[in-house]
């Protein structure tokens, strides 16, 4: 598994999104309307990051905390088996984990 990168297909991301998902840049903001799957494309960059051979430190938030478990840590592991990486990934789901996704390959954490 050393230097294997997962190839997403095609039909999983829009093209409108490939600016964000080729950009190297510290800090993005995406715009949209509900449903426009902003959180899908930024998680799936997440991911891809992950895979970066340089250190990467790479942190998600909500406003609200409370939330965090049951939405973005949720469509984190939704993401990661819809792309069929969960071979790539080592993560729980149970109600009290850490919600921190790490790429085995990598060692990358996603918290």
């Amino acid at each position: 598994m050393e230097n294997e990168k997962p190839k997403i297909p095609r039909k999983f991301y829009s093209k409108a999104f490939i600016p964000v998902l080729e950009s190297k840049q510290r800090y993005l903001v995406c715009y949209g309307s509900r449903g426009s799957s902003k959180t899908f494309h930024i998680i799936l960059k997440l991911l891809i990051e992950s895979f970066a051979p340089k250190h990467r430190a790479i942190y998600y938030c909500r406003k609200n905390h409370e939330t965090i478990r049951s939405t973005t840590f949720k469509d984190i592991c939704f993401a990661i088996k819809m792309f069929g990486m969960k071979h790539y990934f080592e993560y729980s789901e149970v109600a009290n984990s850490s919600m921190v996704v790490t790429n085995k390959i990598t060692g990358h954490k996603i918290m």
